[in-house]
C-alpha cells in the first residue's frame, strides 16, 4: 500500500519536472520569434522579404555553431540574428563558396546584421558565436531575406 501512494506522486513529480524545460524552451522560442519580427520591420520597409524560414539553435556561453546555407549569386541579402534575454552579444559571420570571409558583425549587441550581395551562387557557411550569454544555454534565431 505504501508503494501504491508514493508511485503516484513520483510520477507526478517526474511530470512536473519533465515539462518545467519544454515549458522553458517555449518562452525562449518566443523571445526569438518576437525579437527577429522586431529587428525585421526596417529590412522589410527596405524591400527584403523571408528568403526561408528562420533558423533557430541553442548555444553556452563563448560556443559557436555553423551551418551551410545556399544563396544565388547576384541577389542581396540581409541575414538577421537575434538572441533570448540571458543573452547580451551574439555574432555572426559568413564565408563564401571559396572559403573567404564574406563578411561579419562582431560588435557587442544581441541582433547582428549582414548586408551582402552574393558573388556567386553556391554553399555559405554561416556562424553564430554566442559572445556573451548569462545563464547557459542561450537561445538564438537567424533569418534570411533577399531582394
Amino acid at each position: 500500500m505504501r508503494f501504491a501512494w508514493v508511485s503516484p506522486l513520483v510520477l507526478a513529480a517526474l511530470g512536473v519536472t519533465a515539462a518545467t524545460p519544454a515549458a522553458a524552451q517555449g518562452t525562449y522560442q518566443q523571445q526569438i520569434r518576437n525579437q527577429l519580427a522586431n529587428h525585421s520591420a526596417n529590412v522589410r520597409q527596405q524591400g527584403y522579404n523571408p528568403d526561408r524560414d528562420p533558423i533557430y539553435g541553442s548555444l553556452n556561453d563563448d560556443a559557436s555553431e555553423s551551418m551551410r546555407i545556399n544563396l544565388n549569386g547576384g541577389v542581396r541579402y540581409v541575414i538577421i540574428g537575434v538572441c533570448d534575454n540571458d543573452c547580451s552579444d551574439v555574432d555572426l559571420r559568413l564565408w563564401g563558396p571559396d572559403g573567404g570571409v564574406l563578411d561579419d558583425d562582431m560588435a557587442t549587441d544581441d541582433y547582428p546584421t549582414l548586408q551582402f550581395v552574393a558573388p556567386v551562387s553556391g554553399q555559405y557557411r554561416l556562424a553564430v558565436m554566442m559572445a556573451t550569454c548569462n545563464t547557459n544555454p542561450c537561445y538564438w534565431g537567424v533569418q534570411v531575406y533577399s531582394r
